[in-house]
């Protein structure tokens, strides 16, 4: 059986850069939680599952969500946009962002998952 993968062709590398070098230890976190969420998708857990149980996961719009790192009182909300494409197990990273720019970036990642998933 194919194990789920990670495509990450349709992010701004520059742009993940930025959130390591002002955001570290939350970017971490944010990317913690999307390796936790392909391990579960791996572990053959129903993706409709996650995406009621995942706190960290969140449905934004059209096949765009979010994935987020875990909040505390001193963090920096992180949130990785991406869509996922069930039958070939692939789960695309699309933006990466923060409140200061929300609607731009879910704006960005659904046309993204637009052209990806036609």
């Amino acid at each position: 059986m194919q194990d789920w993968m990670i495509n990450d062709d349709n992010i701004t590398q520059s742009k993940i850069k930025k959130f390591w070098k002002n955001y570290g230890k939350d970017t971490i976190s944010a990317f913690a939680n999307l390796s936790r969420f392909l391990e579960l998708l791996n572990s053959n857990i129903k993706l409709q599952k996650l995406i009621h149980d995942l706190s960290y996961l969140r449905h934004e719009q059209g096949h765009v969500y979010r994935i987020g790192n875990k909040k505390n009182n001193n963090s920096h909300e992180i949130r990785i946009y991406i869509c996922i494409e069930e039958k070939q197990k692939v789960i695309y990273l699309l933006e990466i962002g923060d409140k200061n720019q929300q609607q731009k970036d879910i704006k960005n990642a659904s046309d993204k998952a637009d052209q990806i998933l036609v």
